[in-house]
């Protein structure tokens, strides 16, 4: 059993931090640098998302580790690198000051080389046990992007070929796209 001091999801919402910090079941986790490609990548994948928006206006997104409550009672808040939502599941159409309560449709988390695949996938099935409809972990290291869904399992597609999305409709990515210009 764990000697740390558990917190709830509103008292982690008015703390601040030095560090990227995430929420998991009451307990204060602090996240590694992620670096300079991760930053980039985030970066392309955020325009895109952006573009894609236009055309989609009952969509919003939001980035930079926006928290989202997954769990409650020993509660859990983390932060996907990118994640999509429908404005009509947001409080009057707005992201709120603190973290989501609402489950957006998309996260998306872009692998830095300091994660382990186990915490990837506990993060995944987080994601997917609070009733996101998909869940993209972009690779930069093998340059391909697995897809994520509750009844469907996952999908691996690669820089070859183009990443669509059951819950964004019309986006179509080729990844080639989005890995231009990057080395391994």
């Amino acid at each position: 059993m764990s000697t740390a001091t558990l917190i709830t999801a509103n008292e982690f919402a008015s703390m601040s931090f030095d560090r990227p910090v995430e929420l998991v079941r009451g307990e204060i986790i602090e996240m590694t640098n992620p670096g300079g490609r991760h930053g980039n990548l985030c970066f392309r994948l955020g325009g895109i998302i952006f573009r894609w928006l236009e055309s989609h206006p009952e969509f919003d997104a939001a980035s930079n580790d926006t928290g989202v409550l997954l769990e409650q009672d020993l509660d859990t808040v983390r932060g996907p690198d990118i994640l999509v939502i429908r404005k009509s599941r947001l409080p009057d159409g707005q992201f709120p000051k603190t973290h989501l309560t609402a489950s957006p449709e998309l996260a998306i988390e872009v692998r830095s080389p300091s994660d382990r695949t186990s915490e990837v996938l506990e993060k995944v099935a987080m994601y997917l046990a609070a009733g996101v409809v998909e869940v993209w972990v972009v690779d930069p290291g093998h340059r391909v992007v697995h897809v994520y869904h509750e009844s469907d399992g996952d999908l691996t597609v690669s820089e070859k070929e183009t990443l669509t999305s059951a819950c964004l409709p019309d986006f179509a990515l080729p990844l080639a796209q989005l890995f231009q210009g990057m080395t391994e």
